[in-house]
């Protein structure tokens, strides 16, 4: 009985015990829930939890971190962020928390020249955006950029308000802000990004020319960015691959177009028979049929391109029904026919190339050099 009781004690403590060493974890990490949920007071207290009941646990320099980073972006209280950067500065030695609280005490202390003002109305815009709407945003953004020209962070806020412009795509307006903040700031990281916008927003416009003046301008900002000039050359050899995918649609087209022609005017029209448009319409039925089948799956998706298959599906099936014709009434012999087979080919590819690229091969292009944008913003500092 007393070894029963000797273990079940033992048990009960082990348990205590891990419960009490996963507790800052646990707090933290309910820290972070809150704050996402849009409570910084509720987190912040519960990261004074982890600094006031567990002082000596190695996770209380990243709570004192995290209080700093939600009072100053989520309260506005500048002070206090100053306050508890110097104190992981003095008391911490974990690396990490040490080198981040260093350098937002310099960022502080660099955006904190023309006040707390403009500060805290630049990050209420960014915490509010969802509930102030992209015309309020806009507006207080623009307001704070011209009551506040020695803000400290003017070329971020000028980025923000070109980017917003873009997100609304009104490019004309996103190329006139991204111009004030490359006039402002010309060797800045901000103005290094809003080149980068320029030039892709080109090039989703199709505009090749232009996208390829702007990518070669990111070679003047070798002296912040050491990675510029290999960011050119690979740019510029995408846009050399658009150039070259936009002549082979071309080409798509022309080959395609000049099939049509052919089919109309080399059809023996006076020949046609009843029997001839039932075989046309046997040979476009099964083409009809997988587009539509498709069509209507990608619709259910709710994926965008189903427009496109539809008609691209339409088109080839008027297509099989016109080839019918003009073989049944040219009356090719079997080698004729076995051109007319390759060509045939030739042409449904031309047409299928031409569709990709008006949908998912322009995207997919974009969506790469996006996902370079966010890496370089990633790596903005």
């Amino acid at each position: 009985m007393k070894t029963f009781v000797l273990t079940l004690a033992l048990c009960v403590l082990t348990v205590g015990l891990c419960v009490a060493a996963e507790k800052p974890t646990q707090l933290y990490q309910e820290a972070l829930r809150l704050q996402r949920e849009g409570k910084p007071a509720e987190a912040t207290e519960m990261l004074w939890r982890i600094v006031n009941e567990h002082g000596e646990d190695s996770l209380v320099p990243y709570a004192l971190l995290q209080i700093g980073k939600i009072s100053e972006t989520d309260l506005g209280d500048y002070d206090t962020a100053v306050s508890i950067y110097q104190r992981i500065v003095a008391e911490s030695s974990a690396a990490g928390a040490l080198r981040r609280a260093k350098a937002r005490l310099r960022t502080l202390e660099h955006e904190r020249r023309s006040g707390d003002v403009p500060l805290r109305a630049y990050h209420q815009v960014l915490r509010d955006y969802q509930r102030l709407g992209s015309d309020e945003a806009l507006r207080r953004m623009k307001d704070l950029v011209a009551k506040h020209a020695d803000f400290g962070e003017l070329d971020k806020a000028l980025l923000w308000i070109g980017d917003e412009h873009l997100r609304r795509d009104d490019f004309a307006a996103a190329t006139e802000w991204f111009g004030i903040l490359r006039d402002k700031f010309p060797q800045s990281r901000s103005a290094l990004l809003a080149t980068f916008r320029i030039a892709t927003a080109w090039l989703e416009a199709g505009e090749l020319d232009a996208a390829e003046a702007e990518f070669r301008r990111l070679a003047e900002f070798t002296a912040i960015e050491p990675r510029a000039p290999q960011l050119v050359e690979a740019h510029l050899a995408m846009v050399h691959r658009f150039r070259q995918w936009r002549a082979l649609y071309q080409l798509s087209l022309l080959i395609a177009v000049g099939m049509l022609v052919v089919w109309l005017v080399g059809t023996r029209w006076p020949a046609v028979t009843a029997k001839h448009v039932m075989g046309g319409l046997v040979d476009a039925a099964p083409v009809a049929l997988v587009a539509a089948a498709g069509s209507v799956w990608l619709a259910s998706i709710n994926a965008p391109q189903w427009k496109e298959v539809a008609w691209a599906g339409a088109a080839l099936a008027v297509g099989a029904g016109l080839n019918h014709l003009f073989v049944a009434t040219r009356g090719l012999s079997r080698r004729g026919k076995a051109i007319w087979l390759a060509l045939m080919f030739i042409t449904a590819l031309s047409f299928v190339y031409a569709v990709y690229y008006q949908t998912d091969m322009i995207n997919q292009m974009y969506h790469s050099i996006e996902y370079e944008a966010r890496y370089m913003m990633s790596n903005s500092g």
